[in-house]
């Protein structure tokens, strides 16, 4: 059995300064001076955290529409390669040379984005245009902003893309 005397606790003396109102342990209220800087830091703390957000929101949104812009140009670009297999062949029969026939290049690009998965951002077909040599659609959507919705509510930003496509013959 161990048989050991209980601590005493030690009470220290009071002091006889005062004690600053800060409670900094220590404190003889000459080290630090408590003034209009006091909470400084705090405020510039919070000022860098709303800096963070808003650099990490526009740069969201800016990938957000890289994205979309990307998604729409594969749109384009299937239409106007669809487009370009609307050969006219009479023509081609009686001189060889590979033009566009407008009507059936048409055709195949509205037939192409009318079958394919169009993005979220889609909102319209803005233009098919058609020449003897080449085929151009042009698609256009919109893009919402997400995380600066909250500075610019309803904002987004408009994207266009064009993409031109040309007939090749087989050379054969």
């Amino acid at each position: 059995m161990n048989l050991r005397r209980p601590r005493q606790l030690v009470r220290s003396q009071p002091s006889s300064r005062p004690q600053c109102p800060c409670r900094h342990s220590g404190c003889e209220h000459g080290g630090h001076e408590h003034g209009p800087e006091a909470g400084t830091v705090s405020i510039v703390g919070v000022g860098l955290v709303l800096m963070i957000l808003l650099v990490g929101g526009i740069s969201l949104d800016l990938w957000r529409v890289v994205v979309q812009h990307r998604a729409l140009a594969e749109v384009a670009d299937a239409a106007a390669a669809a487009g370009s297999n609307g050969i006219d062949l009479e023509h081609f029969r009686s001189s060889g040379e590979v033009v566009l026939d407008v009507d059936q290049a048409s055709a195949y690009a509205y037939w192409s984005l009318a079958n394919q998965d169009l993005p979220t951002s889609f909102t319209e077909v803005s233009g098919v245009r058609v020449e003897p040599g080449r085929i151009t659609v042009v698609v256009r959507g919109r893009v919402d902003f997400s995380l600066l919705s909250l500075v610019s509510p309803g904002g987004g930003l408009d994207v266009e893309v064009e993409a031109t496509a040309s007939p090749r013959s087989g050379g054969g």
